[in-house]
């Protein structure tokens, strides 16, 4: 947060203490398995690559579903392949041409070895500690209840949030699933968009004008020749994924990475055409980043 133009440690006080009595509850009810041993030290890419598995696949939490190891096997390697379709990139590429640490290649590269036996060990951990799950919200469901209301009040098509429309965008009908666990997460896939609670406040949206934030990740945004080489290639025309990723000699992987941090700094915008995800530039966002830098550092 601190990376970000926003007081990290002022931030947490003031906002997560309801986070931190929600963990304190759920440990104190939590039921020891090898699942929960698995998510120990889990790196975030490894949980999201789990999510992603089972927004595909709800029904694998069901103890009654058997799970099929080659449709475990084909699932996770959808869940990775996503976005380079036709590169010819194996999963090994794009575990190493993306942002992942040792530590997420190493427990990617077990779950790929070993899928059913690790889905299934997870599924049977959340069925486990479903119970504890639900001490813990209800130790906290004063304050997550206005969390909520603030939700659903954003989430109303007349004042949705910049990720929401995002969300939107990607897919029309996209629902919109609170989170309070994992708080400042946007994880978007499979029609559904699983939104942290605490975002919106961080994220600043209801400050007037441009903030201290919106720089920081504008400049970051713009930090290497990459992304710049990517915004200039989109001045041609709209474009997906893997054209792009062949205009400016980067594989799919890194170029999805670079394209998710212009995306969040409102310089480029998306549409889905042909079951395709296009990039475009957007202007007003690149606009708005440039006057309001002059306003806040030069006037």
């Amino acid at each position: 947060m601190d990376g970000f133009g926003i007081e990290g440690a002022a931030f947490y006080q003031a906002n997560f203490q309801v986070i931190e009595r929600y963990y304190t509850a759920f440990r104190k009810r939590i039921v020891p398995s090898a699942g929960v041993k698995l998510f120990d030290g889990c790196d975030e890419a490894t949980l999201l690559a789990y999510a992603a598995v089972f927004l595909r696949h709800p029904e694998w939490f069901d103890p009654a579903v058997e799970i099929d190891d080659e449709a475990a096997l084909r699932t996770v390697e959808e869940v990775f392949n996503e976005g380079t379709e036709g590169s010819g990139e194996s999963v090994v590429d794009v575990l190493e041409s993306g942002d992942f640490s040792d530590r997420a290649k190493w427990q990617i590269m077990a779950l790929f070895q070993q899928p059913k036996q690790r889905i299934e060990l997870v599924a049977q951990a959340v069925r486990d500690n479903f119970p504890a799950f639900e001490h813990a919200y209800a130790k906290v469901k004063s304050e997550a209840d206005i969390l909520l209301d603030r939700f659903e009040m954003r989430s109303k098509e007349e004042r949705p949030t910049s990720f929401m429309k995002l969300s939107r965008k990607i897919d029309a009908e996209t629902e919109i699933v609170p989170i309070l666990a994992e708080p400042l997460m946007v994880c978007i896939a499979e029609g559904m968009c699983l939104y942290g609670l605490l975002v919106d406040r961080l994220t600043n949206e209801e400050e007037p004008g441009f903030t201290k934030a919106e720089l920081l990740i504008g400049a970051k945004a713009l930090s290497d020749s990459s992304k710049i080489s990517i915004l200039l290639a989109l001045k041609e025309g709209s474009l997906y994924n893997l054209e792009i990723a062949e205009q400016v000699a980067l594989t799919p992987a890194t170029t999805s990475h670079h394209m998710n941090n212009l995306l969040a700094a409102g310089f480029v915008g998306i549409e889905k055409r042909d079951g395709k995800v296009y990039y475009h530039l957007a202007e007003d966002g690149i606009e708005r980043f440039l006057k309001g830098a002059g306003d806040l550092l030069v006037r």
